[in-house]
């Protein structure tokens, strides 16, 4: 008639009050809410099975997510419908004291008689634009994404089925930041006299928010400056004394992009290095250097390229 449900349970802060509530979905057509009182509290439980649709209706676990990051949570899940019911499951959005913020349905094939999803949603950046994403696996559409306008500042509580990747059940920590992965990359291995050379540097932070982050990427002596070509996504950029500095923030979903632009220098005939590194210092204790190389006026040597056969 309809797969079994699993109540999996959810701990964590949905009232920003530091203690934790416990939620859960369960074979009464609904997700609750208890409070360390053993209430539930505000609208809570929440019911997907509708009193009038005349079928049943189970809730997938649920994930949690600040989404406008004002202290209070936003509780996502799906549904599934029973079997022959011929009816799509449905996302919900559903406030810190259960009351519905939105619902949308599944897409679902009609020829199977049922719809929806049975495993928890996961909330990520899968596109790298500022807003986070909720992903899913449908019962018979496959896998759907939805774009979450607005999330780039979120705080994931609980972003996953059982809490992490690990299926632990575990409440997640925050890494701490880092910018241990950042990048410095220039467009040309190889250049000549006079070729512009684009320079980009990324600073990726995959922990918590870095507020005060620093860039000083000093330019070299054999290439110039394009004016005007200096940007950053976001930040405070600007050139004094040979150098670019950047200045602002970085989160985990928002990495940040300064571009710049150079005309090689050099003399014809003579070959040389253009090399520049930029320090990237996450006013945490930690200064990493990322460094940009290219050849001027060399030779370009490919090697032969053997196969057996």
């Amino acid at each position: 008639m309809i797969e079994n449900n699993a109540p999996n349970p959810v701990v964590v802060d949905l009232d920003g009050d530091g203690l934790r509530e416990i939620l859960y979905p369960s074979y009464d057509g609904r997700v609750h809410a208890y409070w360390l009182d053993k209430t539930e509290h505000g609208s809570w439980p929440f019911e997907v099975t509708g009193a009038n649709e005349g079928f049943i209706r189970f809730a997938t676990e649920p994930i949690v997510v600040d989404l406008d990051n004002n202290g209070k949570a936003e509780v996502i899940f799906a549904s599934w419908t029973q079997n022959d019911s011929n009816k799509p499951g449905r996302l919900y959005v559903v406030s810190w004291d259960g009351k519905l913020i939105d619902a949308v349905e599944l897409p679902f094939n009609v020829s199977d008689g049922r719809g929806g999803a049975l495993g928890a949603p996961t909330i990520a950046n899968i596109d790298a634009d500022p807003d986070l994403e909720l992903v899913l696996g449908t019962i018979n559409r496959g896998l759907v994404a939805y774009d979450i306008g607005n999330s780039a500042n979120a705080r994931i509580l609980w972003g996953t089925g059982r809490g992490n990747y690990l299926r632990a059940g575990v409440v997640p920590t925050q890494v701490k930041g880092t910018l241990a992965t950042s990048q410095k990359l220039v467009d040309k291995a190889q250049a000549e006299p006079n070729d512009p050379l684009h320079y980009t540097i990324r600073l990726l932070n995959p922990g918590a928010l870095l507020p005060s982050a620093r860039l000083t990427d000093t330019l070299p002596t054999n290439a110039t400056l394009v004016t005007g070509t200096v940007q950053a996504s976001s930040g405070q950029v600007a050139v004094a004394g040979g150098r670019i500095l950047w200045d602002g923030e970085v989160s985990s979903t928002q990495p940040v992009t300064v571009t710049y632009t150079m005309t090689a220098g050099g003399t014809p005939g003579k070959a040389s290095v253009i090399r520049n590194t930029a320090l990237i210092d996450n006013d945490q204790g930690t200064v990493i250097t990322r460094t940009a190389v290219t050849i001027l006026g060399g030779e370009a040597v490919y090697l032969p390229k053997i196969e057996n056969r």
